[in-house]
């Protein structure tokens, strides 16, 4: 048999480093951060938008003020040549009132825009507040959880870090090919990669103790020969022990 014995240890220590990982990347700080963060960006988009909004409407106000002084102005003028035109010239008498009907009627309406804008200005405002408000209130949160558990972290750093270190010594002792498998297994979350096979009926059927299927006569004999081969179920590393 292949000296497994490099990796086996290799996979003992392995396993304790994820588990450290694991309670790192499963904190429920984590997840908290993670709503926080997007939260803070929906927050972050209302008022970038807010402000464009608010832009929007400042140039409808300031257009809107220059028609209502120059629609302002055309009544007056109509309003001052109307007397002037003779009671019997009915014709233009009509003209002139239709006219000035007209410009009353577009100030109106421009009015009324103007209503509907100023109540859509209040809107963006309160929107810009509220949702400036919460994501200042989301930073501070983020800022908090963060530190509480960047503290998590450098209490595991040390055990992390003698597990990486103690990886990296053994990793020097495994055959390339053995640990270039052992690490494609790793890599798809299959731990334990290396498994030992099991026999209940004196060597007759084999099964891997990783995921408890028996193994076909072909892989069973490739087993014996080598005293190691493949899952053809799980794809794990089997090895047998005598």
């Amino acid at each position: 048999m292949k000296n497994l014995q490099p990796l086996l240890e290799y996979q003992k220590i392995d396993i304790q480093l994820r588990k450290e990982l694991n309670e790192i990347e499963q904190h429920e700080l984590q997840e908290k951060l993670k709503q926080a963060k997007e939260q803070f960006e929906t927050a972050k988009n209302n008022v970038v938008k807010s402000e464009q909004d608010a832009g929007s409407l400042l140039e409808f106000f300031e257009k809107a003020e220059k028609m209502l002084g120059e629609h302002s102005s055309k009544i007056d003028a109509a309003n001052k040549k109307l007397p002037k035109i003779a009671e019997d010239d009915i014709e233009m008498r009509g003209e002139a009132i239709s006219a000035l009907e007209g410009m009353i009627s577009k100030l109106s309406e421009l009015d009324k825009k103007m209503f509907d804008a100023k109540r859509k200005s209040e809107h963006v405002i309160d929107n810009y507040k509220s949702s400036s408000d919460r994501g200042k209130k989301l930073k501070d949160f983020h800022a908090n959880a963060k530190g509480k558990l960047d503290e998590f972290v450098s209490k595991k750093a040390p055990k992390i870090n003698d597990y990486k270190k103690s990886l990296a010594e053994i990793k020097e002792k495994i055959n390339p090919k053995l640990f270039a498998s052992y690490s494609d297994l790793t890599s798809k979350r299959k731990y334990p990669a290396i498994v030992e096979a099991k026999t209940s009926d004196s060597g007759k059927t084999y099964n891997c103790t990783g995921c408890g299927m028996s193994m076909s006569n072909a892989t069973r004999g490739a087993l014996l020969e080598s005293e190691i081969t493949n899952c053809e179920n799980c794809k794990r590393i089997v090895y047998l022990t005598k």
